[in-house]
């Protein structure tokens, strides 16, 4: 069969990021790519010099859509429930997981560039967290005594295990309570009653 030149480099990225995204970079072969994309071997290797050429620059688009998702979350009305929306649409999200926290545990450990990508962009999502919250303080949302920077490492980690969980088929009741605590970390348990 013969394979096309490729026509739309984004379509390329969509497509292969999806791959990875499912099976991770070692599971897919130059060969799986080709099929999936429909694209010859010598295009793709044209285009991205390699497979983790392909890899970086899908992940690299990947890390683009995401954290413009976490941006739009300064767009809503209430800084809280941006924030909880984050963990409320996680749940509907695909089972394969997030790009990023998987190529966090696959590949950044070994790859400098990738950990450098990686170490970015949850940085940015950490940023928006803390910003969040300040604007939840300043509306009187959340409570001052609640540390923005703790806090927002707290939902952080909390984001890279509910997709991590995800990732790894746990039931929906054990991803739902993680969700849950997201709301307990935004309140001063100091002054709960």
């Amino acid at each position: 069969m013969s394979r096309h030149r490729i026509v739309s480099v984004d379509e390329v990225r969509t497509r292969a990021e999806q791959q990875f995204q499912r099976y991770g970079y070692h599971a897919t072969s130059i060969q799986t790519l080709v099929d999936c994309i429909g694209v010859g071997r010598g295009s793709i290797y044209d285009t991205f010099d390699s497979k983790r050429g392909l890899y970086v620059s899908a992940l690299r688009r990947y890390v683009r859509s995401l954290e413009q998702r976490f941006r739009a979350l300064h767009d809503q009305p209430s800084p809280r429930a941006a924030i909880l929306s984050v963990f409320e649409s996680w749940m509907k999200e695909s089972r394969d997981g997030c790009f990023l926290v998987n190529t966090s545990v696959e590949l950044a450990p070994h790859d400098g560039e990738i950990a450098q990508i990686v170490a970015n962009s949850l940085q940015e999502i950490e940023n928006v967290f803390v910003r969040l919250i300040g604007q939840g303080q300043a509306s009187g949302e959340i409570l001052p005594a609640v540390d923005p920077v703790l806090t927002a490492r707290g939902l952080l980690a909390l984001y890279i295990t509910l997709c991590v969980l995800t990732r790894s088929g746990s039931d929906e009741s054990s991803r739902r309570d993680f969700a849950g605590m997201a709301g307990a970390m935004l309140t001063d348990h100091n002054r709960r009653k």
